[in-house]
């Protein structure tokens, strides 16, 4: 009969854990530099809620944060200007479900 060798399978599943997470800390601190938050809409409630979150995340990231409003196409130029930015996690969009129904319709 086969006996799992608990002794050595943990340690070893372990592993991988251990070594991403010291990748994790040589990414130093973030933010390092101000962090823009898009809002793909003009006016209405996504703008107001979001211009009163940066408020919120300036304070608790100690970085500015850049509101930058572009919107037009139901949202997608302001969603497609996040996605299309650098994957670094200072570019961030604020929206409702109008960005899930925008992907649907308009892929």
């Amino acid at each position: 009969m086969f006996k799992p060798m608990k002794k050595f399978s943990a340690p070893l599943l372990a592993l991988p854990l251990l070594l991403g997470a010291a990748g994790a800390y040589a990414q130093g601190t973030y933010p390092a530099k101000p962090v823009r938050l898009v809002i793909p809409v003009q006016g209405g409630v996504t703008e107001q809620l979001g211009r009163a979150y940066a408020n919120e995340l300036e304070k608790a990231l100690g970085q500015p944060i850049i509101v930058d409003v572009k919107p037009g196409a139901g949202g997608a130029i302001g969603t497609k200007y996040v996605a299309r930015s650098k994957n670094d996690g200072y570019t961030l969009v604020i929206g409702g479900n109008t960005l899930a129904i925008n992907e649907a319709v308009n892929p």
